[in-house]
């Protein structure tokens, strides 16, 4: 499968007005070596800083990069507020490359926000298919995925992404911080740094110990053949095939499911016992851990 890197989204906002900044730059030229490209106005916070317009462009090649770096100084005063780090894994089948989507999973240990987002609708976008789109992120920076047929190829792949949202962040997690740093930008070691980093990885949750924290055994060292497999059965069917980091996640969404709950309807048992936990490592799977033991 080929894999290939390149620089999604880029916003760089400017002092200059937009109808100036279009008479600055080269814009046909920049749109016919680029997936997008196009002159906005500034967003809200950039605009109460005085900034008042923003370059926006997306998959860019290596000329584009050039050309713009040649009318650095067409921008007059500026800085790259919006930046996405994209890698695009080609796979011959639009089939194929949401299988590939929906089998990525990891934890993210930085990560105030995870969820999937499900669109009602078919994307009218014809490049961007499926309906899934995973999220992960904090206020400052964020990981997605999703199908969609490649920017830089136009062929089906599995789309994921770095994103950065503020200047010091950009400056912080890819050293980038004006035009000329885009050019020659080392893609493979920031993903293989940011990957090991920040995602963690086929990690395996426990259905020993699920099944013995959710039968109230957790405590207890021995147990005959028939509650071994009693407890095998009952992670297994909690879990769901979910690994470590997923099944985290579908217990955070059983106790804000709890906490909704009103306060007239008395908790049940396993509600407590969801509402108990405090420490979600205990269910990692650990390799060489003993097993449960037969009396």
């Amino acid at each position: 499968m080929e894999t290939i890197k390149h620089f999604d989204r880029v916003k760089i906002n400017s002092l200059l007005d937009p109808t100036e900044l279009l008479e600055e730059l080269p814009m046909e030229e920049l749109k016919r070596n680029s997936y997008f490209c196009e002159i906005q106005k500034a967003g809200y916070k950039s605009h109460l800083n005085g900034y008042s317009s923003r370059l926006v462009f997306s998959a860019p090649n290596a000329r584009f990069l050039k050309i713009l770096y040649g009318h650095e100084k067409s921008l007059g005063t500026y800085f790259i507020s919006h930046l996405e780090i994209a890698e695009d894994t080609i796979y011959p089948s639009k089939a194929e490359a949401l299988q590939a989507t929906y089998n990525f999973s990891c934890r993210k240990k930085w990560a105030t926000k995870n969820w999937v987002y499900v669109s009602k609708d078919i994307p009218r976008n014809d490049n961007k298919f499926g309906l899934q789109t995973d999220y992960t992120e904090n206020k400052l920076y964020g990981h997605k995925t999703y199908g969609r047929n490649s920017k830089i190829t136009g062929q089906p792949c599995f789309h994921r992404e770095w994103h950065f949202f503020e200047l010091h962040t950009i400056l912080d997690k890819t050293g980038i911080s004006e035009i000329g740093d885009l050019i020659g930008f080392n893609f493979p070691s920031f993903f293989e740094l940011h990957d090991q980093k920040y995602l963690i990885r086929d990690e395996r949750a426990d259905q020993q110990k699920v099944g013995k924290w959710a039968l109230g055994w957790s405590q207890r060292k021995n147990f005959s053949k028939r509650e071994v497999w009693r407890i095998g059965c009952t992670g297994s069917a909690i879990i769901g095939g979910l690994d470590y980091g997923e099944f985290t996640q579908k217990l955070k969404r059983w106790k804000k499911a709890i906490k909704a709950k009103p306060e007239w309807i008395v908790r049940s048992e396993w509600d407590q016992r969801i509402m108990a936990v405090r420490d979600y490592s205990r269910f990692k799977f650990t390799p060489n851990a003993p097993t449960s033991t037969h009396s």
